[in-house]
């Protein structure tokens, strides 16, 4: 019983502790978007983070999205090095597609909604 109770506690504790690292940095009509803030990489003026949105309206049967970004904070230019599409929220569910976009960049002014989110992997 003692085991039970333990067990219960540490999957409890550990289950909060990994969503405690995603921040949310939008919440918008589009939806939420999160950044995994113990995980941003920093090497000089450039951050590499993961970033989660969790879309209001679903795209199809697309509800969520998880991407690997890479931000020049000198420059606000962002490139999507990974791409993928989840069936449910919080990137739960089947992955619907996975995509490597090869050259895939944009500014903050470009994709303003974005700007927040740029700000605070910089400020980082």
């Amino acid at each position: 019983m003692k085991n039970k109770i333990f067990l219960c506690i540490f999957v409890i504790f550990f289950c909060g502790a990994s969503y405690a690292d995603w921040v949310l940095v939008i919440n918008d009509t589009k939806g939420q978007f999160l950044i995994e803030n113990v995980a941003i990489k920093r090497e000089n003026s450039n951050r590499e983070y993961w970033g989660l949105q969790n879309l209001r309206i679903p795209n199809g049967n697309t509800k969520s999205a998880k991407a690997l970004h890479k931000v020049d904070c000198l420059t606000g230019t962002t490139e999507i090095l990974y791409l993928s599409g989840h069936s449910e929220l919080d990137g739960g569910g089947a992955r619907v597609f996975e995509a490597i976009p090869p050259g895939l960049f944009f500014t903050a002014k470009e994709k303003p909604e974005l700007a927040p989110a740029t700000s605070f992997v910089c400020a980082r």
